[in-house]
């Protein structure tokens, strides 16, 4: 379960959110600047908020009361609206970057499974440049699951894709919701989207939840 209940003092507005999600799909509406993107970043350690706490599966990662893990510590997997690809990196070592070399041989099973689950076997000498925008989502989503996280958090992940691809991109979601069986917050300004993609639909504005 994730919770999170957090205050913050923002530019233009206060950050005040309280919310739960348990195995399950939350989605953040809300126009640009509400807020939405503030609250992933404060779940995987990129924002501190002033006051409050985030619990990951009862694992305090942020109190004011003096916790505040960094983010490679939270075990949090985040899909970033630009997908935040390396250039300069074939797809597959973009997929195993922040797995420590160490490591790499107990991950291969899992992470192949991923690949050839999401159907981008044949991406994996290639580079960023090199792939269409739906294939780039791919390898983003696989990156963030390839650590085995606690909480999948998703920034617009859909928005550059047409209308087939980001369809086949829902679909891909949903199946990973019901095989991971973790939280998992999404961040969109579509509403039809939000209200196909969610369990729990959070409507936010000038960082507050709206009723």
């Amino acid at each position: 379960m994730l919770k999170v209940d957090i205050q913050s003092e923002l530019h233009y507005y206060t950050l005040d959110i309280s919310f739960e999600l348990n195995e399950e799909i939350g989605v953040l509406f809300g126009r640009s600047g509400a807020g939405k993107s503030t609250i992933l970043h404060a779940i995987a350690g990129l924002h501190t908020p002033d006051n409050g706490h985030i619990t990951i599966h009862d694992r305090a990662v942020y109190s004011s009361k003096g916790i505040n893990l960094p983010p490679q510590n939270r075990n949090v997997g985040y899909v970033f609206q630009d997908y935040a690809l390396f250039p300069h990196m074939t797809v597959a070592n973009n997929i195993y970057y922040g797995i420590a070399r160490k490591a790499r041989p107990e991950a291969k099973e899992h992470i192949d499974g991923l690949v050839h689950a999401l159907g981008i076997s044949h991406l994996q000498s290639k580079y960023p440049h090199q792939i269409s925008g739906g294939e780039k989502q791919r390898v983003a989503l696989i990156r963030a699951l390839a650590m085995k996280p606690d909480v999948l958090l998703l920034d617009e992940p859909f928005s550059a894709l047409d209308e087939d691809t980001r369809a086949e991109g829902h679909q891909e979601l949903l199946r990973l919701k019901n095989e991971w069986k973790i939280p998992m917050l999404l961040v969109t300004h579509n509403r039809e989207e939000g209200e196909k993609l969610a369990d729990r639909l959070f409507n936010i504005d000038n960082g507050k939840l709206q009723a």
